[in-house]
């Protein structure tokens, strides 16, 4: 078969298009990935709002005569510790995210961004559970 210069340019047509739509995919996925953090991202005020009731609490209680506080300061340390791992896995993850790379290929990019999704979503778990075991422990 001889190069037939439509047959030709329909290829090209038809290989462009599906560049350019992995590349809308990517694109897409990517702004889903952005749009997770930017639903946590507000939360990161309340982590430390939080932190500081907390803390508060616990001199409080440390503070008063009664012997029987002490579980509590406990498990208020621990939720002050939580707070604080949500916070930095929030903050490792923002340092570590890189937007798609044109340099590489489609499939390493999906692949990032598919990691990007579980690894921001496995953040906003952390901070939610965090944030409702401290707003909990306020409320006792």
């Amino acid at each position: 078969m001889k190069n037939n210069p439509l047959l030709l340019l329909f290829c090209s047509l038809v290989i462009g298009s599906c560049t350019n739509a992995e590349q809308e995919q990517l694109e897409h996925l990517q702004n889903e990935v952005l749009a997770v953090h930017d639903d946590v991202m507000p939360q990161m005020g309340r982590l430390n709002e939080l932190k500081t009731s907390l803390m508060e609490k616990n001199e409080m209680l440390k503070a008063s005569a009664d012997s029987t506080v002490i579980d509590q300061v406990i498990l208020n340390d621990l939720l002050i510790t939580k707070l604080d791992q949500s916070h930095e896995g929030m903050m490792a993850w923002m340092r570590q995210f890189e937007r798609i790379d044109e340099q590489r290929e489609v499939p390493e990019n999906r692949q990032y961004l598919e990691d990007q999704m579980q690894m921001i979503q496995q953040v906003k778990t952390d901070m939610d559970q965090a944030i409702q075991s401290a707003e909990q422990a306020l409320t006792e």
